[in-house]
């Protein structure tokens, strides 16, 4: 017992020796490479040559991709390395020290920025990267901070919401031209796999492809280009939350929307009806506006097509309330409407009659006489009418007219109907078939 007490006791020693030993060579490192240095002056491992900064953006998350805004937000580790003459020391003669850590205010840092960024202050390089920097008995420097970059970029929203976005993250420095310092890949070369990151899972968004373009960019500012480098991110929305609940509601209400030439035209519902389906509609396409930039340079797709959709809803409700006028009508009907009327009722049997207006039957007592087993419901809604008139008018040509207005109204109810189904089928077909083409659907 004895014995295990000593052993501990010198074990301990033995720690504290080495650890006050480790700081006291630590901080003879620091006075040592810091002696005589000098912040402002850029390293120069070779005399008259830039200095290769090594750079890389490692995404930790996508926090946003903004389309109305027309920003592109995440945060990622930053990552520097680069090689500094002047910070290097013979580590056999400090206990064998390859590597300290030290504030990155005490030494002379590259001053990149995000050239195309969407804060509404500009900052310094200082301000984004606040951790301290690795380094080794070389002169290699590495640092590694985590920053939130937000960057301005220009969005098409032609195909919302089966769209396909690219927005590129140009960084270089605001100072040095490419003449004192050259910024180069570190890790991977080109082209860059979704797998080499932390975690980039988002609900809207997938990252498709990341891509590195190392640049020169010549400012007008200036008579020298700068070293640049490009990550440019290609990113496909995540359409099922829009299909759900906003196009398949759209879709739905459209259809709906033909009802409207099945409500009787005397129950007085027929305006209301249609009147709660458009303002439905416009509900959600209020909801698709602002979902979109306020921008001229491209047009969404699935806007054109509920505008088109919207405004031809708009006339057919008109169309619905030119057949409810004609269908109170009781003067004599135009030769030519007649004649129209034969001709189509003849060849399609829209009315859902198997005769003419010309072959009304009128007996001797002034009342229309219909057979009653084949009759549909149209005959028997004119047969209401017949009576209604039979109270208030005495002629028996004006209740005819009536009669032959009304077989018309119900005649042009059907050719809208099949009309307006036609129309709202065709637009998801045009949607569908402007997507394969683009390679998009």
């Amino acid at each position: 017992m004895c014995m295990m007490r000593i052993e501990v006791f010198l074990l301990l020693v033995v720690f504290v020796h080495t650890t006050t030993a480790s700081i006291k060579y630590e901080k003879k490192i620091h006075e040592h490479i810091l002696d005589d240095y000098n912040i402002e002056i850029r390293p120069e491992p070779e005399h008259g040559k830039p200095v290769d900064v090594h750079f890389d953006v490692r995404i930790n998350k996508l926090v946003k991709l903004d389309v109305r805004e027309q920003t592109f937000t995440i945060t990622a580790f930053t990552m520097f390395k680069w090689n500094d003459p002047q910070l290097t020391w013979n580590a056999s003669k400090f206990d064998d020290i390859q590597q300290i850590t030290m504030s990155a205010d005490l030494i002379w840092t590259p001053d990149i920025v995000l050239y195309n960024t969407a804060d509404e202050v500009s900052n310094s390089h200082t301000d984004y990267y606040k951790t301290k920097a690795f380094i080794q008995a070389n002169g290699d420097i590495i640092w590694t901070s985590p920053v939130t970059w937000r960057a301005s970029c220009s969005f098409d929203v032609t195909w919302f919401p089966v769209d396909k976005q690219r927005c590129r993250l140009t960084f270089g420095s605001w100072t040095y031209t490419s003449k004192q310092l050259l910024l180069e890949e570190w890790g991977a070369h080109g082209r860059e796999s979704q797998h080499g990151h932390f975690s980039i899972e988002n609900g809207e968004w997938n990252i498709n492809e990341i891509t590195i373009i190392p640049e020169f960019i010549k400012f007008p500012c200036c008579p020298d280009s700068y070293s640049t480098l490009s990550k440019e991110f290609v990113l496909t929305r995540r359409s099922l939350y829009y299909f759900l609940y906003i196009l398949l509601p759209l879709i739905s209400l459209a259809f709906l929307f033909l009802m409207v030439f099945f409500i009787p035209h005397d129950s007085g519902e027929r305006m209301g009806f249609g009147v709660t389906i458009l303002l439905s509609i416009t509900v959600y396409l209020l909801v698709i506006s602002e979902a979109l930039p306020e921008k001229s340079d491209d047009k969404s797709m699935l806007g054109i097509c509920f505008i088109t959709e919207f405004y031809m809803l708009c006339a057919a409700l008109v169309l619905s309330l030119l057949t409810m006028n004609l269908f109170r009508r009781t003067s004599q009907p135009p030769k030519m409407l007649v004649d129209f009327y034969d001709f189509f009722h003849t060849k399609t049997k829209l009315s859902g009659q198997q005769r003419g207006i010309d072959k009304f039957p009128l007996e001797s007592d002034g009342y229309l006489h219909c057979n009653v087993d084949d009759s549909s419901v149209e005959d028997m809604a004119l047969t209401k009418r017949k009576r209604k008139l039979d109270t208030t008018y005495g002629d028996r040509s004006i209740r005819t007219y009536s009669e032959q207005w009304q077989r018309i109204a119900f005649f042009l109810d059907r050719v809208f109907f099949f009309t307006v189904l036609i129309l709202i089928c065709i637009i998801p077909v045009f949607i569908t078939s402007a997507l394969s083409r683009s390679g998009l659907g």
